[in-house]
């Protein structure tokens, strides 16, 4: 995407669940939808018995949300972010946005008509 190369960021917040099975927590994330699998990206299908793989590597830290500074680290990692979306010219924020959202739902369209 074209917008993308005006961007002044590269990461987000990610947030995704665990499931509780047996003693251990398992990742239950289901990120992408399976339409956009043809995208490359990665779809989580959750089967109940194992965990799924991350949508994304992890290149921060992992805050659990039962760790009692969770909400501190959030923050921190939110803000740091925040900055980097705001020293991003609003109007490339915008376009980068909206041909996203118009490219998934392309791809996601493309899959409802061949059902």
């Amino acid at each position: 995407m074209e917008a993308q190369a005006h961007l002044r960021f590269t990461t987000d917040v990610h947030t995704a669940p665990q499931a509780l099975l047996g003693d251990d927590w398992v990742l239950v994330d289901a990120t992408h939808d399976p339409p956009l699998a043809r995208l490359g990206l990665p779809v989580g299908t959750w089967d109940g018995t194992q965990g799924t793989r991350p949508a994304y590597d992890v290149i921060g830290e992992v805050v659990a949300l039962d760790d009692p500074r969770a909400e501190e680290r959030l923050a921190q990692s939110r803000s740091r972010i925040a900055g980097q979306v705001e020293a991003t010219d609003p109007e490339a924020v915008q376009a980068y946005l909206r041909d996203l959202n118009a490219l998934l739902e392309s791809v996601r369209s493309e899959g409802a008509a061949s059902v």
